[in-house]
């Protein structure tokens, strides 16, 4: 139906050309007469009339370029094998969805050009990648978990296979090496770290920009200072002659395990950063990559650790008060209480009840368990409501910390630090706008309280309860 109509619509605008055509004079004339014909019209009439008789909407087809034409002879075969893997449905090879999405734009944009043959044959850049994929053990990785495929004596159809093969390793690799090879999720709950890895894009575009393949790669690894030295402890160790196996492996384990742990953090950690070392006790203030302040300080014990995390420090609390923890209140102070019911007040703890419910805090002074100063992340923590966030504090410490005191973790997700030095002015200054400096006037403890120390350390509790009852003194550690 849909033809006829159309031949319809022609027929109809032949018969409209052709009775313009007639001289108007001789429509009149009677229908049973024969029309004369009309006289020969001059070019110029033939050229008016016909020209409506063209059809301005039909042009010449255009027959489309095939884009692998671009290229050189010796690399048309392998091309076209790399178009007609793309346009099939396959995961054969790259079973990531957006790797795959990114290496089809990606040879889409250089006409299916492969990545890693120059006419046919390995190129230079191919050459430099696959000796880094080679040594991926130098960033303790895995290398067999990057297969490297061959190209020597093989069909247009192989060729195109194995090019993509290893554009399909170097991805691997680089989001290996940037973001580490598993989530963390699967370590821990108690993390919270980026994680980034990079785009595959960038990747294809980095390796691609260069014949030096591996030098591109280079920029996927974490280049903090901290990994540079775990890479090259790394290789000193596996370089070692005559050094005790077990020892050797032991240690080797451990530098792994926190190289793989580097791969978690950001690239970029500020011109102004705190690194806590929790297997080392330490704090430092870093400023423009050099370090400027360091400090002792004790972590949370193994039942409640100090969590893993990379966070921006917005808010100071000057002279705080301390609010103890629900957990710490029920399961340590509370039943304290039951047994007397002044060692908690003789502490310098206050207690409140509102609700059926009970609370206690610690107001500021010299024994305050978060100290003088209070450097506090808002953001809640792993396995943590955000209705009722945790806090990881870092403050110096009111008592004297001795190293074998360093040597055990303390209680709750604090880290709290020797008080032995003073931070030099404009250590912290990262030229932040968003510092919130928050001030209260520091009450005078009482002088049974000055010498407790922490009240929140769980396996001292008794020991400050017989320090309250009697002349007050300092809190040593033994």
């Amino acid at each position: 139906m849909t033809r006829l109509r159309y031949d319809h619509i022609l027929a109809g605008t032949a018969l409209v050309l052709i009775l313009a055509a007639i001289p108007a004079g001789s429509l009149a004339q009677n229908a049973d007469k024969t029309a004369p014909l009309p006289a020969a019209a001059s070019p110029a009439e033939q050229q008016a009339t016909e020209a409506p008789s063209a059809n301005p909407t039909l042009a010449e087809p255009t027959v489309a370029v095939d884009p692998i034409a671009s290229l050189d002879p010796a690399d048309r075969p392998v091309a076209e094998k790399i178009r007609d893997f793309f346009t099939a449905i396959s995961d054969r090879i790259f079973t990531n969805k957006k790797e795959r999405a990114a290496a089809e734009a990606f040879y889409l944009s250089r006409n299916y050009a492969p990545l890693w043959l120059d006419k046919g044959i390995e190129n230079a850049r191919a050459n430099s990648a696959i000796a880094r994929l080679k040594n991926a053990d130098a960033d303790g990785l895995e290398v067999s978990d990057y297969k490297i495929p061959t190209f020597a004596g093989l069909a247009p159809e192989a060729l195109a296979e194995a090019d993509l093969k290893l554009t399909q390793t170097v991805l691997t690799y680089a989001r290996h090496v940037q973001a580490g090879r598993f989530p963390y999720t699967r370590v821990s709950r108690n993390i919270e770290l980026p994680q980034a890895a990079p785009e595959p894009a960038d990747i294809l575009n980095a390796v691609a920009a260069t014949q030096d393949a591996g030098k591109g790669l280079n920029a996927f690894s974490p280049q903090h200072e901290e990994y540079r030295k775990l890479k090259a402890m790394l290789a000193e160790l596996r370089g070692a002659a005559g050094a005790k196996k077990g020892d050797t492996s032991r240690q080797i384990e451990t530098i792994l395990v926190n190289m793989e742990r580097w791969r978690w953090y950001p690239r970029d950690l500020g011109s102004a950063h705190v690194i806590v070392n929790q297997p080392d006790f330490t704090l430092r203030v870093m400023h423009d990559g050099a370090q400027v302040w360091t400090t002792r300080i004790v972590i949370g014990k193994p039942s409640m650790p100090t969590p893993l995390l990379s966070e921006t420090m917005k808010f100071i609390t000057v002279n705080p008060t301390w609010h103890v923890p629900p957990s710490i209140v029920h399961n340590e102070y509370l039943p304290a209480l039951a047994q007397d019911p002044t060692v908690l007040s003789r502490m310098g703890l206050r207690v409140s009840y509102s609700g059926g419910g009970v609370s206690i805090s610690q107001p500021p002074g010299p024994g305050n368990a978060l100290g003088r100063i209070r450097f506090q992340l808002p953001q809640p923590l792993p396995g943590l409501s955000a209705r009722h966030p945790g806090q990881v504090l870092l403050r110096p410490r009111g008592a004297r910390l001795q190293p074998r005191l360093h040597a055990r973790a303390g209680s709750g997700k604090i880290c709290r630090g020797s008080p032995q030095h003073r931070p030099p002015r404009g250590a912290l200054d990262g030229g932040s706008d968003h510092a919130d400096v928050r001030q209260r006037r520091a009450e005078p403890a009482a002088a049974a309280d000055a010498g407790l120390g922490a009240p929140h350390l769980s396996d001292r509790l008794r020991r400050q309860r017989r320090q309250a009852a009697n002349a007050p003194r300092h809190l040593q550690s033994r």
